[in-house]
């Protein structure tokens, strides 16, 4: 019997180990995404997230777990972020939307959030995870390059008004 017993404590500290090795590989992947990834329960709190998402949120992630969007955001974007969600559990699937998120710094984002309802092993909505894709930088291109297409129609409609009055 204690033979039993040594050895049923022996393969739960491998069973144990190999949880912890998973925990820590799975923390790991997770920070080594360079977007922001977060992850809420079913009622809007958060149960974790990556390093990004701490460096854009400026807290750390004790500061964030256990936090709602009503208590890191302003209220008119956590009414937003709060729809998506439930419109999520209503409807199982990806969703994605584009949205402005303000940084620690105060410095305003273009951001695409996608996001997922995920399962408990149940069966029941465990929440939702999302990942922030910081589309600034593109924004402002696109701008730029929208601005360069309208100076050259312009120089073209120049040119053919300068020919027309070269020909009167």
């Amino acid at each position: 019997a204690n033979e039993l017993l040594t050895a049923e404590i022996a393969e739960r500290k491998r069973f144990e180990e190999k949880l912890r090795e998973q925990y820590h590989f799975l923390e790991v992947l997770i920070n080594a995404i360079p977007s922001p990834v977060f992850y809420k329960d079913a009622q809007g709190i958060y149960q974790g997230c990556n390093r990004a998402f701490e460096q854009y949120m400026g807290r750390s992630r004790g500061e964030i777990i256990g936090k709602s969007d009503y208590d890191m955001a302003p209220r008119e974007l956590a009414d937003k972020y709060h729809a998506m969600d439930q419109a999520l559990f209503n409807n199982t699937g990806i969703e994605d939307h584009e949205t402005y998120f303000v940084d620690a710094d105060g410095k305003a984002h273009n951001v695409i959030i996608i996001k997922a309802a995920y399962h408990k092993t149940e069966g029941t909505i465990g929440g939702v995870i999302g990942i922030m894709l910081d589309v600034t930088d593109r924004r402002k291109l696109e701008e730029e390059q929208l601005k360069m297409e309208k100076l050259e129609s312009l120089g073209v409609l120049a040119g053919g008004i300068a020919h027309d009055f070269n020909n009167i």
